[in-house]
C-alpha cells in the first residue's frame, strides 16, 4: 500500500511516500539527506508502470546477486521480463528458478556505463519488450531508505 503522508520530525522533507509492507515503513523521498543511513536508488516507472514493490521478492534479490547489479543498473524491459517470469510461474503454482530463467533470457552487459540487460534468446521468446524503447526514465527517481530497523530491502538472510 502506498500513501502520502506529511512526516513532521524529518526536516527538510515535505512530502514523501510510505510503503507499509506489513512491518516495515519504508522512507521514499527525492530529496531526504541519508545522514550515513544505507539507501538505494530506484527509477519512479519500476513502480509506476511496472508494479515493483518493496521489499523486492526472493528471486529479485538472487537477480540482482547473481548479475551483480543495483536496481538501477537494469534496464525497465529487464525488469519487466523478471515481473512477468515471477507472475507467470505463480500462475502455473511454481517456483522461479534461474535456471529455467536463463534459459529462456541472456545477459547482456554495458560495461562502459554499467547497465545489465536482459534479452530474450533466439527462438525462446516467451515475453514480447514492455516497451521497444525507454524514453526519459533516468531522470525520474527517488531514493529508498528505511525508516527504522526492520529487513533489509536488498539482501535477504542468506546475504
Amino acid at each position: 500500500m502506498v500513501s502520502k503522508k506529511n512526516i513532521p520530525h524529518i526536516e527538510n522533507v515535505r512530502t514523501v511516500a510510505v510503503i507499509d509492507n506489513g512491518s516495515t515503513f519504508v522512507l521514499i523521498s527525492t530529496d531526504l539527506p541519508t545522514e550515513g543511513k544505507p539507501c538505494f536508488y530506484l527509477y519512479d516507472t519500476l513502480h509506476s508502470k511496472l508494479g515493483v514493490k518493496l521489499p523486492f521478492t526472493h528471486f529479485e534479490r538472487v537477480i540482482f546477486q547473481l548479475l551483480n547489479v543495483a536496481p538501477t543498473q537494469l534496464y525497465p524491459n529487464s525488469w519487466a521480463f523478471v515481473r512477468a517470469f515471477e507472475l507467470l510461474c505463480e500462475d502455473l503454482g511454481k517456483a522461479p528458478t534461474l535456471g529455467v530463467f536463463f534459459w529462456f533470457f541472456t545477459i547482456k552487459k554495458t560495461n562502459k556505463v554499467g547497465w545489465t540487460s536482459l534479452s530474450s534468446r533466439p527462438k525462446r521468446k516467451l515475453f514480447k519488450p514492455f516497451l521497444k524503447s525507454y524514453k526519459s526514465f533516468k531522470t525520474r527517481f527517488f531514493r529508498v531508505a528505511p525508516i527504522d530497523s526492520g529487513p533489509n530491502l536488498l539482501v535477504d538472510r542468506a546475504g
